[in-house]
């Protein structure tokens, strides 16, 4: 009889044992994929950075403007005459 129920105990703590070395896996697996993905968000957030630095370069914006003929805008233009 004792032998019998260490068996099962055995038999329920493998069980258990399994369930939880696949949990562990399939956790491994998706801090791997996470991992993955923020080294993804990082370099698309580097590369975004470095091009809104570069849109918004006040120097290249003046060059630009030169080149498409824009004028400054008078206070007569940005004022709302509503107010």
């Amino acid at each position: 009889m004792a032998y019998a129920l260490c068996l099962m105990a055995s038999f329920l703590m493998f069980v258990i044992m399994m369930q939880v070395k696949g949990d562990v896996f399939i956790l491994l697996r998706e801090r791997k994929t996470l991992a993955l993905d923020q080294k993804q968000l990082h370099e698309d957030l580097r590369v975004l950075e470095a091009e809104y630095a570069h849109l918004a370069n006040f120097d290249r914006m003046i060059t630009l403007a030169e080149q498409r003929g824009f004028k400054e805008a008078s206070m007569k233009q940005l004022l709302r005459e509503d107010l």
